[in-house]
Formats: structure tokens, C-alpha cells, sequence
């Protein structure tokens, strides 16, 4: 074969696989945009959410029962809210509460002033629940019950 022969294939060569690279790649396009599961879009969702629905579900008791304000109820005194809803952690320290009296412990908290105490109660801090997890209770209640923990301080 001549120089002039090869320069023809090897040219040739070029263009077919070029040709070919290219229909290749229209074809992918082509084959990608195709639906074959015959599926809508909103079958396919909930097919997929379906897929990725959690295996189980953590149950740590039942749900904490918070009874409805009464109407025209007495607001209750610093010292029944602490009796009833503060005590449990800070007359012993639970999850790291500072006890109740204790000047050490209440310092740094005290230092915050009123309205940095009240921040901390009304939207909870480390692990206690915002309104020391008692929503019925109003703001006057929580500030009641602040102050009176406080009044345990100067004895």
C-alpha cells in the first residue's frame, strides 16, 4: 500500500470512531430521558418515600399529660409551682440541676440577672424543658417560682 492509502485509513478510522462516539452518546441521552417503568411522577414519589420510610421507632413512655388552664384560676405561688414542678431536680441535683439553697451551684445563674434566669426558664437550658416543662404555667408563675428559689439563697 501506498503512504497515501494508509493516510486515507487511518483518516477514515478517525472519522468513523468520531461517528461513532457520537451516536453513542445522542443514544445515551436519548435512553436516559425514556420512562420505561411506565410509572407517573407521582407514583414514583411515594414508591420512593415508601423506601426510605424509617424500620422502627423509639417509645420512651407515654407522653407526658399537661392538664388544660383552667379559666379564671388562681395563679398558683412560687412555692406550689417548685413543689410540684421544680422540685424532682433541684432538691437533688438531677441531670445536673443546681440544688436548690445551694449559693455555689446558683452564682453563675444568678449572675445573669432576672431576665437572663427567665430566658433560661421560659425556653429551657442544657436539660431542662422550656417552662420547666409545664406549658399551663404563665410567666407571672415562672417568675414566682424563680424568685423563690432565690429567696433559699440569702438564709
Amino acid at each position: 500500500m501506498s503512504a497515501k492509502n494508509n493516510e486515507d485509513l487511518v483518516q477514515l478510522a478517525v472519522w468513523g470512531t468520531l461517528i461513532t462516539l457520537i451516536l453513542v452518546f445522542v443514544g445515551m441521552l436519548f435512553l436516559d430521558s425514556m420512562d420505561f417503568t411506565g410509572q407517573t411522577p407521582e407514583r414514583e414519589q411515594r414508591m420512593s418515600a415508601a423506601r426510605i420510610v424509617p424500620i422502627g421507632q423509639v417509645n420512651v413512655g407515654a407522653a407526658p399529660v399537661v392538664a388544660a388552664p383552667v379559666a379564671n384560676a388562681a395563679p398558683k405561688s412560687g412555692e406550689e409551682v417548685f413543689n410540684s414542678v421544680c422540685t424532682a431536680c433541684h432538691t437533688s441535683g438531677l441531670l445536673n440541676a443546681p440544688i436548690i439553697g445551694n449559693k455555689e451551684a446558683w452564682a453563675p445563674r444568678v449572675a445573669k440577672g432576672m431576665d437572663g434566669l427567665m430566658h433560661s426558664v421560659l425556653n429551657g437550658l442544657n436539660t431542662m424543658p422550656a417552662r420547666g416543662g409545664n406549658p399551663a404555667l404563665s410567666d407571672d408563675e415562672l417568675k414566682a417560682t424563680v424568685e423563690y428559689m432565690l429567696s433559699k439563697l440569702e438564709g
